[in-house]
This record gives C-alpha cells, sequence and structure tokens, in this order.
C-alpha cells in the first residue's frame, strides 16, 4: 500500500494481516490486549515503528498497536526520533513523526501527518 523510506533507522510492524482465524464470522488475531485478554479491537490494522533500535521499535509497535492511535499517538510524540505509521481498518493512514513515506495503492488515503 505504501513505501517507507529510511536510512540507518529500523522499520518494525505490527498487525492483525497475518496471524488469525475465523470462527463464527469473529475475526481473532494475536495481538492480545493484557487489559481484556482479547486480541486489541480498536479499528487499527496496523502500526509501524521507525526508530534507531530494532528492539525498541519492536516493543513499541506491539504496545501502540494494543493503545490504540489516541494513546499510542500521545507516546510516540513523548518519544525523541520515533516515528509511526497507523492503518486504520477504514483505509486511513496517520503519519506521526517525520516519515518519508509515499502512498501506492489508492484504496487507502493519507488522512495526516
Amino acid at each position: 500500500m505504501g513505501i517507507a523510506q529510511t536510512t540507518e533507522k529500523t522499520v518494525v510492524t505490527s498487525g492483525l494481516y497475518e496471524r488469525y482465524f475465523i470462527s463464527d464470522g469473529v475475526h481473532y488475531h494475536h495481538v492480545f490486549s493484557p487489559f481484556l485478554g482479547y486480541p486489541a479491537q480498536n479499528g487499527l490494522l496496523s502500526v509501524t515503528i521507525i526508530s534507531d533500535i530494532s528492539m525498541d521499535a519492536d516493543a513499541l509497535s506491539t504496545a501502540v498497536f494494543v493503545l490504540g492511535y489516541e494513546e499510542g499517538k500521545a507516546l510516540i510524540e513523548s518519544l525523541e526520533g520515533v516515528g509511526a505509521l497507523f492503518i486504520f481498518e477504514n483505509m486511513d493512514i496517520h503519519l506521526i513523526g517525520d516519515i518519508d513515506f509515499t502512498l501506492t495503492d489508492d484504496n487507502y488515503r493519507i488522512v495526516s501527518n
């Protein structure tokens, strides 16, 4: 759906589009909310983190996905040198921080950055 370009940074994504199953019409994915004990349901398809350290980006991508957009955005904005790309179920994309991103699929739309 798009290309994020960066140099000397790491890019890590957490999302619900690969590891999942559907039972009785319900989509169950592998990113669980520790608050609910069930898969996080917050309108997000994925969160991509761009930062200097892969281990940080890996932890942040999952944590920010579970937190959801508002709380996740606040967390990312509090961190220096970290950017995030939020992709929503409605195909909206929100870019947080300094991210060089090119949209390649017209089904999606960038609504903020």
